[in-house]
């Protein structure tokens, strides 16, 4: 249906009749035409793009309206409802543009601006804002506010005392623990990424202060909700995809009718879908399986902007171009869900306060691009206040010398733990059953058990941190499993 350099530049599914009845049809818009499939209809109309043409978007109790018209009629309809607002907007947008910058020409003008909103440096100001500077900068604050870095510690546990006034960590660079006393705790450990066998997180975010949490107390809540996002398998294992890239992707096992209407729709956000039409893009890489699906590009001369500063990365990076083809599979993301806090970031445990993608309630089965960071910022800051103020106004006078932990170690933990990940992959990332949830929640069970019956008196630290880590990890999968089994819709 297309030509050979016509690209998709935007798509909208336009999912209800002329008579309010749903019904499947798109709207498209390429850098030659507009075209569309109108509901319940498998006929495409399209409209060559020039002068005088123009889309005009409303929205009336729950009905969003796109009419196309040129200076005399109007020369079509479409309606919507209103969870596909946001792509009619981007379709809008994608169609002005071509007016800007003459038919034919979007898919290779360099200036394009096609950041999604997390790394958008037009429309947000960065002040230069990157990792590097971003270290030395809070390092050199946190050293004159009298703040010691621990570095390579994990947590093991929270020490209470009239309130919880410390934590158990494991040093692994001395291979000891040692307990650190506070006047209060503030968690802000990342999300559940670590629970699984792919994961787009850093290696620090095991997925487990979120279950520590719990056993002193804490709620959580929305932890079933985990954005996946794609990630690569090939070149280079576990690196994020560019989900703008799909609009000139050909997806092997992807072979829809509307296919270039679907991959030009997923092009405009990164995590899966289970609501939008183009969740079948997202089932087909799932598919795919263990060797991934493979994807081949099509590209336009001239790159937009995002892809061009991916693509210059990832060869500096790899030393690979994307171009010449990647592999994709699903990879556990961000976590929506965590440890229930209240507005002053109270985790409901005297003396425990929590920031960021440990915590959860701000988001629900979705959040907005960039919230994240928000999250962490906003409540980071709220959390560090509340947990002072607390601290001056209940001090503490006992000591947290006295608090130690049984030094039993399983042989069993490692694995335990390679189980844990390859279940929670397997039947509690994409594809959600009763039947596969039951089967997780039974194989969590047997790991627990597992490493119980193996624990035995040691003292080998490494091997200790080890076991006790496997547990709060067997809890948080616990808790995860249990609200999926729950949310049945």
């Amino acid at each position: 249906m297309l030509a050979s350099k016509e690209n998709v530049l935007a798509a909208l599914p336009v999912d209800l009749s002329a008579t309010l009845r749903f019904a499947a049809g798109w709207v498209v818009v390429t850098s030659e035409r507009l075209l569309a499939c109108d509901p319940g209809t498998t006929t495409w109309r399209s409209w060559p793009l020039g002068e005088g043409l123009a889309l005009k978007l409303h929205d009336h109790g729950g009905v969003g309206s796109l009419e196309l018209h040129n200076p005399v009629e109007r020369l079509a309809q479409w309606r919507f409802t209103l969870a596909n607002h946001p792509q009619a907007l981007r379709l809008v947008q994608r169609f002005e543009q071509q007016f800007t910058l003459g038919a034919g020409t979007a898919s290779a003008h360099a200036d394009e601006p096609d950041f999604i909103p997390c790394f958008d440096h037009k429309r947000r100001s960065w002040h230069g804002l990157g990792r590097q500077s971003y270290r030395e900068a809070m390092g050199t604050r946190l050293e004159k506010a009298g703040v010691t870095p621990l570095p390579h510690h994990d947590l093991l546990d929270l020490v209470e005392c009239d309130g919880v006034r410390g934590a158990l960590l494991y040093d692994r660079a001395s291979r000891r623990p040692h307990v650190v006393g506070a006047g209060a705790v503030v968690l802000a450990t990342g999300g559940f990424g670590g629970l699984f066998e792919r994961t787009l997180t850093t290696p620090d975010v095991t997925g487990t202060a979120q279950a520590v949490a719990l056993m002193h107390g804490a709620r959580l809540v929305n932890v079933e909700f985990v954005q996946i996002m794609a990630g690569l398998l090939s070149p280079v294992p576990d690196v994020i995809f560019n989900e703008r890239t799909f609009r000139f992707a050909r997806v092997e096992g992807f072979g829809a009718d509307d296919a270039a209407a679907l991959l030009g729709s997923r092009a405009a956000h990164g995590p899966f879908t289970a609501s939008l039409p183009d969740r079948a893009v997202d089932l087909a890489i799932v598919a795919a399986g263990e060797t991934g699906a493979q994807v081949t590009y099509r590209l336009p001369g001239v790159l937009p902007e995002f892809m061009r500063t991916y693509f210059d990365w990832f060869g500096r990076t790899y030393g690979a171009s994307p171009a010449e083809g990647v592999r994709i599979t699903p990879y556990a993301h961000a976590s929506n869900g965590g440890v229930l806090i209240d507005t002053c970031a109270s985790c409901g445990v005297p003396g425990l306060f929590a920031c960021g993608e440990v915590t959860g309630g701000m988001h629900g089965a979705d959040r907005l691009g960039g919230l994240s960071s928000a999250n962490g910022l906003v409540f980071g800051e709220i959390a560090g206040r509340s947990a002072a103020a607390w601290a001056a106004e209940h001090p503490s006078g006992a000591g947290l010398a006295d608090a130690t932990v049984q030094p039993l170690a399983s042989p069993l933990a490692s694995g335990v733990m390679r189980d844990l990940r390859h279940v929670m992959s397997e039947r509690c990332l994409v594809v959600r059953t009763e039947k596969g949830l039951a089967a997780a929640a039974a194989t969590v069970s047997a790991l627990s058990e597992k490493v119980e019956r193996s624990s035995a008196p040691c003292d080998d630290w490494r091997a200790i941190a080890s076991t006790i880590r496997a547990r709060p990890a067997l809890l948080s999968a616990k808790a995860l499993v249990a609200a999926m089994r729950a949310r049945v819709e």
